[in-house]
């Protein structure tokens, strides 16, 4: 269900809490479940960097 619009925050106001929340991949999953207005942020900050973790893997993501 969405929000009236006279209920809903402003999505400048979204944006900064969940930036703020960028390293917290638990509460990215929630928000991003909470409301598919935040998916594409949350999903931003979650897949914003990926860490290869040896040389294996290196060649399998080329």
């Amino acid at each position: 269900m969405i929000a009236p619009a006279s209920r809903a925050l402003p999505p400048e106001l979204t944006d900064k809490i969940l930036d703020y929340l960028h390293d917290d991949i638990a509460s990215l999953k929630a928000c991003s479940l909470a409301c598919r207005v935040w998916l594409p942020s949350c999903r931003y900050h979650k897949f914003s960097y990926i860490h290869l973790s040896g040389p294996k893997k290196l060649e399998r993501f080329t």
